[in-house]
């Protein structure tokens, strides 16, 4: 399982060259030292369960290249020429939203929680707007609902006042999405909707397109906080205790 070290671009840049490399060295020493951690962890953990009768079948090379023979024509078919048309739907979906990303900004700039809605693969961009641009990187409250279990029970806080956030998904949770709309065209007042099937216009095939709502629907989401963090004055940057504090 890769594991990719990242850092904030404007926290790097302040850095001094002699820190910079310190990090490069760490984290080149701290990968090595992951990999032989997990490789023990992995022939500890085969042990137990072979110990308990558990029966592993290792697949022979040849049987592997039966496997990626089998997919190599929906790589070909599906993924050879996203990689450009996903930059385009995320390039074009900033500039075509700019302008409602920016009156939403200027009318929840005080507001100090967020509902924020979806399902299927966009479920985990929800929570990444809540817990990460939200919540992390502008101190506000955050919620995430699955557009599913909204009906179990947290439908009832809904009101005219509430800044709810729907993502719609293109795929086959979509009518769960759906479904949500419609209550909130009817109960709610104060929501905007994000939806990947409207910033894709078919580019990407309905048969695949679920599984590239995150790359597309995470940059965009993101976009519309940033907009509120120009509003306020709160850099996306700023933090109180990450990377500041024991924990």
């Amino acid at each position: 399982m890769p594991e990719v070290q990242i850092a904030s671009t404007y926290t790097w840049n302040k850095l001094p060259e002699e820190y910079r490399e310190i990090i490069r060295e760490c984290a080149q020493e701290s990968a090595w030292y992951e990999r032989s951690q997990w490789k023990a962890r992995e022939s500890i953990s085969r042990q137990r369960v072979e110990t308990k009768g558990c029966v592993i079948t290792q697949l022979s090379p040849e049987e592997k290249l039966r496997f990626q023979q089998a997919v190599m024509p929906l790589y070909e078919k599906y993924c050879a020429e996203y990689v450009d048309i996903i930059d385009e739907i995320v390039a074009e979906g900033k500039e075509n939203c700019l302008a409602a990303a920016k009156e939403w900004a200027d009318k929840e700039k005080d507001e100090p929680v967020f509902y924020v809605l979806a399902s299927g693969p966009n479920y985990g961009v929800a929570y990444s707007m809540c817990c990460c641009h939200f919540m992390e990187m502008q101190w506000r409250h955050a919620v995430c609902l699955h557009t599913g279990e909204y009906f179990h029970g947290p439908f009832e806080t809904t009101d005219k006042k509430l800044p709810m956030i729907l993502i719609m998904s293109e795929g086959r949770t979509r009518a769960l999405d759906e479904r949500c709309l419609k209550f909130l065209n009817t109960y709610a007042e104060n929501f905007i909707v994000i939806d990947f099937k409207e910033l894709n216009k078919g580019r990407i095939d309905a048969d695949v397109a679920e599984f590239f709502n995150p790359v597309v629907m995470i940059p965009i989401e993101r976009y519309y906080v940033s907009q509120l963090a120009e509003k306020t004055g709160h850099s996306m940057d700023e933090r109180r205790y990450m990377w500041k504090v024991e924990y």
